[in-house]
């Protein structure tokens, strides 16, 4: 972390979940503290690209939300976001930018392959199927077993595609930005690929 104030290897807050103030209060305090020590800050920007986070376990969204409920989210998202780019002097990283229609095909295929045991998925070297019952298990109280219902099963899905999508969110970030430290507030799944993204890269990871 020697290069945090080096301008030319920014500090990414990787926050999908900025929505929940806490969450968004915790990193900007840190990025704050970075950008007055000379150092360059980026905040990531979900516009609706992430599939499960936990803001939309903490709203109690249904497996497969609906358009209001999903709006509800980005709106909560987008208040707190720009309530922190008017305080802190932080860049911005689209998420979108880094999302298309063959990734996400990609991401649908890797969970589709006919008779595929999802708890053995991959992707990218890292054991997606596996890091993905953590938040399942977060959201539903529920322990994992093989034995899911079909609305559990949707929802586990959910959770390994959104892990599949962090991991190449983190890489094309890495790769675009060169940054010098990824920030999470914590250790979810998606924050688990990050540093397994991030350790990919040689850049350091701090919860």
């Amino acid at each position: 972390m020697n290069n945090i104030n080096n301008t030319e290897k920014p500090v990414i807050l990787f926050i999908p979940e900025v929505g929940i103030y806490p969450f968004a209060r915790g990193l900007a305090v840190l990025g704050d503290a970075i950008v007055k020590q000379g150092g360059r800050v980026f905040v990531t920007r979900d516009t609706g690209q992430m599939l499960r986070s936990p803001i939309m376990a903490m709203n109690n969204l249904s497996i497969i939300p609906s358009e209001t409920e999903i709006k509800k989210i980005r709106k909560a998202n987008e208040k707190i976001f720009t309530m922190i780019q008017k305080e802190y002097e932080f860049s911005s990283i689209e998420l979108a930018d880094f999302v298309n229609d063959e990734l996400m095909e990609e991401i649908d295929e890797l969970v589709c392959k006919e008779n595929c045991n999802l708890e053995d998925i991959k992707y990218r070297g890292f054991p997606v199927g596996k890091i993905a019952q953590y938040d399942f298990v977060l959201e539903t109280k529920f322990p994992y077993s093989k034995k899911l219902s079909n609305k559990q099963k949707i929802l586990y899905i959910q959770y390994i595609k959104n892990t599949v999508l962090t991991i190449a969110l983190v890489d094309g970030i890495c790769e675009k930005y060169d940054p010098s430290l990824f920030i999470t507030f914590n250790e979810y799944a998606q924050c688990q690929d990050v540093r397994y993204s991030a350790s990919k890269h040689g850049v350091s990871r701090m919860a």
